[in-house]
């Protein structure tokens, strides 16, 4: 897993590469193990979206911020619920990585 300063993140977002830095961070997971503040609707999409196998989960502190299946067509999901500060920094910079990723891909983004 690659360590990258938080503003250096998004290319490996974009091509759903392990990273950390700090407070952020990009895994390949096999199920729902934490969900941080996610809740509501968000956090039932959250853990539907292992159904499918595994996931590739950005998180800012415990907390997904956005996910895309590990493998096969990207269709990421990003929630529109804001957190501290910090966290809107890591959500802008993964709105951003998607919007690049589905440019190339020209996929769908639900953002």
């Amino acid at each position: 897993m690659k360590r990258v300063r938080n503003r250096d993140a998004g290319n490996l977002i974009g091509e759903r590469e392990e990273f950390y830095g700090s407070h952020f961070s990009g895994t390949i997971e096999r199920d729902a193990w934490g969900t941080g503040m996610l809740e509501g609707p968000e956090l039932t999409d959250y853990r539907d979206a292992f159904k499918g196998g595994p996931v590739y989960v950005v998180r800012s502190y415990a907390t997904p911020i956005a996910w895309t299946p590990a493998t096969g067509p990207l269709s990421w999901t990003v929630p529109t619920t804001t957190y501290s500060p910090t966290t809107t920094q890591h959500q802008h910079t993964v709105r951003y990585a998607v919007r690049r990723a589905a440019v190339a891909a020209r996929v769908a983004v639900l953002v």
